[in-house]
């Protein structure tokens, strides 16, 4: 899967490049423009940011276009050494459905019909359900990766009940005659694996191999981030083994 020269998903407005000043409250984030203003943005992160939210790093941010809007700003993008990190979550999901229309996501169908946020009947909803005519429905859901321990990458950064409900909804759904993807998207180029962080959280490590098992599909994006919008060059492999240790220990908290 190799992406052509313009980003599949593309930022409705410029970029704007700014300083990290920090992180307060999950999602609040002080940052301080060229000309030495300092002002809050909104940033749409539930996790930890662990390794791409230090104090001082180049940021990118988008502009709403809303005076109105408590925080007009939004936290886009933050440079960890030479690679730019896609910290915005809720771009994850018109990403990967422009890759699926395109394409180019493995062993999804490109023509079939889509919806999003679908229900399952039975407590779940999941990022799309593809609806081929021929061939079982397919449920996926999508999580953005951004979280990087030497060359791979981890998921989660935090604990997530949510997404081991998750898992646990799309091995329901294998089980009764669909399929079923998780689909990570590394929003970062500096990695070439991805793992699950038992660590951080064992129950979510053990509910994907558990679902694995149960014949869930998983596929890993190598994610392609510019200022000009997001892209994936290819797939990454996905490692089931035992998570070795982090060194020096966990992520810390957010305050």
């Amino acid at each position: 899967m190799t992406p052509v020269a313009n980003p599949i998903w593309t930022y409705p407005t410029p970029l704007t490049e700014v300083r990290l000043v920090g992180r307060r409250k999950r999602f609040f984030a002080d940052v301080e423009a060229p000309d030495g203003r300092a002002f809050a943005v909104h940033c749409a992160n539930p996790g930890r940011m662990t390794s791409c939210g230090a104090p001082g790093s180049r940021a990118r941010i988008s502009d709403s276009g809303n005076p109105k809007r408590t925080l007009r700003w939004s936290l886009e993008q933050v440079a960890e050494t030479d690679a730019w990190v896609m910290v915005h979550t809720a771009r994850t999901n018109p990403v990967v459905e422009a890759l699926v229309a395109a394409g180019r996501v493995p062993g999804v169908p490109a023509d079939a019909p889509r919806r999003r946020e679908a229900a399952d009947g039975a407590g779940h909803r999941f990022d799309l359900l593809v609806e081929p005519e021929d061939a079982p429905r397919l449920w996926i859901e999508v999580k953005n990766v951004t979280w990087r321990v030497g060359d791979e990458a981890r998921f989660p950064d935090a604990v997530t009940a949510r997404g081991r409900r998750h898992l646990e909804g799309l091995a329901d759904r294998v089980a009764l005659g669909d399929r079923a993807l998780l689909v990570f998207y590394v929003g970062r180029g500096d990695v070439d694996r991805v793992r699950p962080a038992e660590d951080v959280d064992p129950a979510y490590a053990a509910a994907l191999r558990h679902a694995v098992e149960a014949g869930v599909e998983v596929v890993a994006l190598a994610g392609r981030v510019t200022a000009a919008g997001l892209d994936a060059t290819g797939t990454l492999p996905v490692v089931l083994g035992a998570t070795p240790p982090i060194p020096g220990g966990g992520p810390p908290d957010v305050p």
